[in-house]
Parts: structure tokens; sequence; C-alpha cells
């Protein structure tokens, strides 16, 4: 809730892209989650791209804010959007309650990048129908999915079933360390 309350805060509306350029760890996992409570739609990016790849997605999506961290911010061009530095620690006045933002199953969730081996990176819209479906497909066994290794880059679509299956079925996400 306090991700989403500092984003907001920043001026992100519902269907806003938000540039997501972090480490693999559990800030991860909480910048995911505040974007989707704020109703943003989320832009993984990966700190392996060129800088002309993360200007083209940012510029492509209309990102307006990029979440990074100390140690991914370096790989941002230097006229990315707005950026913001998350900490360990949060700053400010704590924010408990939902921010109370409502989306719709065909509203956007993310937008992840190809690999453009055939041209430009072209972006693909995921909605919350999508990530439902995804994770709530019966054919899994829920049992087996319980705890699931999130070890994926954000930016590739593994990391979809690695993040949303056990989170929407009441599991555990277990972060793989960067490395």
């Amino acid at each position: 809730h306090q991700f989403a309350h500092e984003v907001i805060g920043r001026g992100v509306r519902p269907g806003d892209a938000v540039g997501v350029l972090l480490e693999r760890s559990i800030a991860t996992v909480t910048t995911v989650l505040g974007l989707m409570k704020a109703g943003a739609v989320y832009v993984p990016l990966d700190a392996r791209y060129p800088a002309d790849r993360i200007r083209h997605v940012l510029a492509d999506t209309g990102a307006t804010l990029v979440v990074t961290d100390d140690a991914s911010q370096p790989q941002l061009p230097a006229d990315a959007a707005d950026v913001f530095v998350i900490h360990s620690t949060p700053e400010g006045e704590q924010q408990h309650e939902a921010p109370g933002v409502g989306v719709r199953s065909e509203d956007a969730a993310y937008v992840m990048y190809t690999s453009g081996s055939t041209g430009a990176p072209k972006g693909i819209v995921v909605t919350h129908r999508n990530v439902a479906a995804l994770a709530l497909d019966p054919r899994f066994d829920r049992s087996a999915h319980e705890r699931v290794l999130l070890h994926s880059p954000a930016a590739f679509d593994a990391s979809t079933y690695e993040l949303w299956v056990p989170l929407l079925s009441g599991g555990t996400v277990v972060v793989a360390p960067t490395g």
C-alpha cells in the first residue's frame, strides 16, 4: 500500500506506464504489486538492454516515471523519464490503507517487449484478465505451486508465471538473489 501511495503522490494515475528497472529482489515484487494497486501499467526493463532500447521502450509506452534502485540507475539513459530511486527503508509517513484505485479485467497490467530480432522491439500489452487466466489456470496442480522461485529477469515472460501463479494462489514467491 505504501508504495502505491508514493507513486500516486508522484502523479501516477490509472493507466499510466511506469518503467521498472530493478535488480531482482523483494523490492521487485513490492514495486510491481504497488504499481498494480495504483492502477499503473508496469513496464519491465532489463539492465542488460542497451541505452537505445531502454529509451525506445520508455518513449513507446509514454512512461512518465521509472522506478529503479542504486545498482540499476546507471543503466538508465540520461534523458529518461522522471526517476524514482527506491531504498530499502521507506521515507516519510507510512500509508497502510489500500489506495482504493479500481482496475477492470480488460485494463493493461503490464507491457513486455519482444526481443526485436525482426526489427524494432514491439510492446505486447498484457491485461489483468490475461494474468489471472494464467495464474488461475485449473490445469495447474496448486500443490506444485505453493513455493515458486522468481529467477527470470522481469522483462522475460517467464517472470509472469514465477510471480503471479504463487501470489494469486496463496503461495510464496522465493526471490533468487541477483547474479
